[in-house]
């Protein structure tokens, strides 16, 4: 192709030979094509553009038009706002010469696809006067604790089973780009679907889209008809369109109106209701593009991207490419749906505060619940269902022999983190309140405090056995009493032990939350010794004379202090001794002073089973050490299963044998090969060091395969 091509097609456009010009220009393009010359072929195209609508073949002056909106381009804001103007004009002469009336796709917006995400959820919270609905998860939820979450559910699962779930699968109802989108999502008849778009304006000038709509395809479950909403649209061009004929289907909302600036990201939400069972596959959406200046507008749809997911296992022939199912719905029958609401709780509160807190439970579906669970996080600061509790097994072993006792890890931790909420069945549109407390952790600063409700389904239900609802407290902990206390022994004739106690209030003026505060009595839980209460000798302080001789508490600062004797006490354990009466005869206290017999009421007792004290008293398993030990478990049973695969120390690459595992490892570490020593590598230093650098580096003596192979694989799957 010469360079002299387009002074050819500048001589035919001038003479009126329109179809050798147009040639010409495509021809010019081929020459400047991935030259580097931007503005040079931004102009040749805005040239073929314009020979194309000449010759009244608008498919052809599409494409060229489309490629001066991309996002690369170097053209002025104004250029590129003839541009766009240019691109509508030619859009819609290009629809209303079609005769079926299809809608084209558009280039302007951009669908970001990555960041499109699905909420599928239950049904919309009962309002209920000073509560708040449960928090569970929305559209823009963060799943940065999300293993945290499914633990939880898992240990709930496990404790309403009534066997042992051998294989767990945790429940989905966010789907984004991080999650795993191999499973469709189940949504239930009725009930709302969430769908995040984001769109990203790629040029230099605002645009306006507006009259936004979902496009979906449908698949009936009972008769397997298939249905779509893309042939309402196909008359809104000439205002002959029906946007309301499938409702009876899907009720979807419309956006009306959205404006992106230049290079600007908007996140649009769209919430659609199926009203039948089946499958639905949201295709893309559609709306009217326009610039900010210019009233015309076009009718146009973006589609949604089929995304391949990528697999960790190694490629093979016969394997299917598997596609993100986000967008692919699966719709079941109506199912039993749990409206959960809490009490409003302030978010400044004092550490160590205990505040009750009411529950209402609705049973929003048409069949019974049963089985409601609540599983928590930091089970230490939360009391639930006390009536129930049992006594941990730091206690216990003190109360009974344990030596016979089988006893197992996971159960114990199930014990600690899942409590039954209430153990009768819960009718249709029933409502039932429950109470529980909770204790501010001893932690200045921000705190959240996770909760997990669990309710099984019928068993007619057989893709979903369980739904649960997630709520998170956030409290901001200020400090409230510091108590200090140090053991001494008397330095009189007789030599008795006593117990300095000292209480400060150290919440201050400029703390949100500022009060007064009142001891009442000090509790001492001791197998071995007792406070004396006839033995008190008080320390004078402003703090003394206030809280003993005044009417009010403790003020900032103040400091009261006092020493208290110690008595030696071994209580018995009777054979007829209940939890209780245990737990009493190693209590002593001393009054400071009288409390009001109303607030302690609303308190739980300290010498029940259920309370703070043995809350104070339990060893707890923490929930993330168990999914670590169960995530290596798992990952020890995998290797087994692909045949013994080991991981290397270094990078944790999968070997298939001890032999490849140690030719792999030669590659991190220097190899002596007279020897057949490993040497590890001193780590480098950054500049030059004065210090002297080791003569001999640590050596790792390499076994012969056939002596010690079974052992190094012993070795490497505990290690797994």
């Amino acid at each position: 192709m010469s360079p002299e091509q387009p002074s050819w097609s500048i001589i035919y456009s001038k003479a009126g030979q329109r179809k050798h010009a147009f040639r010409c220009y495509k021809q010019a393009h081929q020459v400047f094509e991935n030259r580097g010359w931007s503005l040079a072929e931004d102009h040749i195209q805005y040239t073929i553009g314009r020979q194309a609508i000449s010759l009244k073949k608008p498919e052809e002056a599409s494409i060229p038009l489309s490629h001066l909106l991309r996002p690369s381009s170097l053209q002025t804001s104004l250029q590129q706002a003839v541009f766009l103007r240019e691109y509508i004009q030619t859009h819609r002469a290009l629809q209303s010469g079609q005769e079926n009336g299809n809608l084209l796709s558009i280039s302007l917006p951009r669908i970001v696809q990555e960041r499109t995400r699905v909420l599928v959820t239950s049904q919309p919270p009962v309002t209920i006067p000073n509560m708040i609905p449960a928090s569970n998860l929305t559209i823009n939820s963060r799943l940065d604790c999300e293993g945290i979450w499914q633990k939880m559910e898992e240990m709930a699962a496990q404790m309403a089973a009534k066997k042992q779930i051998m294989i767990f699968r945790p429940s989905r109802s966010l789907f984004t780009h991080e999650t795993d989108n191999s499973m469709h999502p189940l949504a239930i008849h009725g009930e709302p679907i969430d769908i995040s778009v984001t769109l990203e304006n790629t040029i230099k000038i605002p645009i306006v889209f507006s009259d936004i709509h979902l496009l979906w395809r449908f698949r009936r479950a009972d008769s397997g008809e298939e249905m779509s909403n893309a042939h309402l649209f196909r008359g809104l061009i000439d205002g002959e369109g029906n946007q309301r004929g499938m409702e009876g289907v899907i009720a979807a909302n419309v956006i009306s109106t959205v404006t992106i600036n230049e290079h600007e990201y908007k996140t649009i939400l769209f919430r659609i209701t199926p009203k039948v069972t089946g499958m639905v596959q949201v295709t893309g959406i559609i709306g009217q593009l326009s610039a900010v200046t210019d009233p015309v507008s076009l009718w146009g749809k973006m589609d949604f991207e089929r995304i391949a997911i990528k697999s960790r296992d190694p490629p093979a022939n016969d394997r299917p490419i598997e596609f993100d199912k986000r967008l692919d719905i699966e719709v079941l029958e109506p199912a039993p749906a749990l409206c959960v609401s809490f009490e409003e709780m302030p978010q400044d509160v004092l550490a160590g505060e205990v505040i009750p807190i009411t529950v209402q439970m609705t049973n929003c579906g048409a069949t019974v619940l049963e089985d409601i669970f609540m599983a928590v996080e930091a089970p230490r600061w939360f009391l639930v269902s006390p009536e129930e509790a049992e006594l941990p097994l730091s206690v216990l072993r003190n109360f009974r022999d344990l030596s016979n006792e089988n006893l197992s890890r996971d159960r114990e931790a199930r014990k600690q983190h899942v409590f039954r909420i209430d153990g009768k069945a819960l009718q249709p549109s029933e409502t039932r309140s429950r109470t529980f407390w909770i204790q501010i952790p001893y932690k200045k600063g921000a705190v959240d405090l996770k909760g997990l409700i669990y309710y099984n389904m019928p068993p007619e239900y057989s893709k979903l056995k369980y739904r649960v609802i997630r709520h998170v407290w956030n409290f901001n902990v200020n400090e409230s009493l510091l108590m200090e206390a140090n053991c001494n022994v008397t330095s009189g004739k007789v030599k008795e032990l006593g117990i300095d106690i000292s209480l400060k209030n150290l919440n201050q003026v400029h703390h949100p939350v500022m009060t007064e505060i009142t001891p009442h009595d000090i509790h001492l839980y001791s197998p071995e010794s007792q406070l004396n209460p006839k033995k008190i000798v008080w320390a004078e302080s402003p703090g003394y004379r206030n809280l003993i001789s005044g009417s009010s508490g403790l003020k900032s600062a103040d400091l009261v202090a006092f020493r208290c004797s110690l008595d030696s006490h071994q209580p018995a354990i009777g054979e007829n001794h209940t939890p209780e009466r245990f737990i009493t005869a190693q209590l002593s206290r001393v009054p400071i002073k009288v409390s009001d017999a109303q607030e302690m009421k609303r308190l739980p007792a300290l010498q029940k089973v259920g309370s703070f004290l043995m809350k104070e008293e339990t060893k707890y398993i923490k929930v993330h050490e168990l999914k670590q030990k169960t995530e290596a478990a798992y990952r020890g049973a995998a290797a087994a299963m692909r045949g013994n695969v080991h991981e290397c120390r270094f990078c944790h690459a999968p070997q298939r044998s001890v032999s490849g595992l140690r030719a792999h490892e030669r590659r991190h570490l220097r190899v002596d090969k007279e020897t057949d020593k490993l040497k590890i590598p001193p780590k480098k230093r950054r500049g030059r060091s004065n210090r002297p650098q080791a003569t001999k580096s640590p050596e790792i003596r390499v076994h012969d395969d056939d002596e010690n192979e079974d052992k190094e694989s012993d070795e490497w799957s505990n290690e797994d």
